[in-house]
């Protein structure tokens, strides 16, 4: 992980499931007046894409869908049959988009996962230091980018969130070879599969009401 961005705190020790970083003390910029911390905000996202640009990487469509739907299918034994019915609508729906597109290829890079300003603290010498790295996995190249530029983590309304993240595609990453819509869908995906496995309770088959609410829109965004 100490590749993906100089931000990161020291790595102490790591099994196959689980890590243990140095103790970081700051208090997150989601906390703080973020326009007085935009230089240092936009310089740690530019450092972020040039780090992970190293790992970058063009898949198959065919087999990014198949391995996502592969992560799908593993979260869906825990969900009940008519949110299973839910999801397997959401994912029909955005491979059929990704399919009839002119794209064979999808870049995908080392990711974060939830690369959000909740994360980033400012520490009392100025540094911004991002934490909570469990979730790093081999993702879309643009999601880091998504989730810290949208503030969907924030509570931000989906629509609003992807006007917010379009106006800042060519600012933070190489220009896209993508056409919007294609990179939606992706990061949609993307997105939907984090929250499962971030906001689902197997224990109780229990959703979240942020899981709830961002299904209910990805639903809505899918149908317009």
């Amino acid at each position: 992980k100490n590749h993906l961005t100089p931000y990161a705190p020291k790595l102490l020790d790591h099994g196959d499931l689980w890590l243990r970083e140095e103790i970081v003390s700051g208090v997150p910029i989601n906390r703080l007046n973020t326009d007085l911390y935009t230089h240092q905000l936009n310089q740690l996202i530019k450092d972020h894409y040039n780090n992970i640009s190293n790992t970058i990487k063009s898949i198959s469509l065919e087999n990014y869908l198949i391995s996502n739907e592969q992560r799908l299918n593993s979260i869906k034994e825990f969900c009940s049959q008519e949110f299973n019915d839910e999801l397997e609508y959401i994912f029909g729906k955005i491979k059929n988009h990704l399919t009839q597109s002119e794209y064979q290829k999808v870049l995908v890079a080392m990711s974060h996962g939830d690369f959000q300003k909740g994360n980033c603290l400012l520490t009392k010498e100025g540094i911004i230091k991002v934490i909570d790295w469990e979730s790093v996995l081999e993702r879309f190249y643009l999601y880091d980018l998504f989730v810290i530029t949208s503030d969907i983590r924030e509570g931000n309304y989906l629509d609003q969130g992807l006007a917010q993240f379009a106006n800042k595609l060519n600012l933070y990453s190489p220009k896209p070879e993508y056409e919007d819509s294609f990179i939606f869908h992706i990061i949609l995906l993307e997105n939907l599969i984090f929250m499962l496995n971030d906001k689902l309770n197997p224990n109780y088959l229990n959703i979240s009401l942020d899981l709830r609410n961002f299904v209910d829109d990805l639903t809505s965004y899918l149908q317009s």
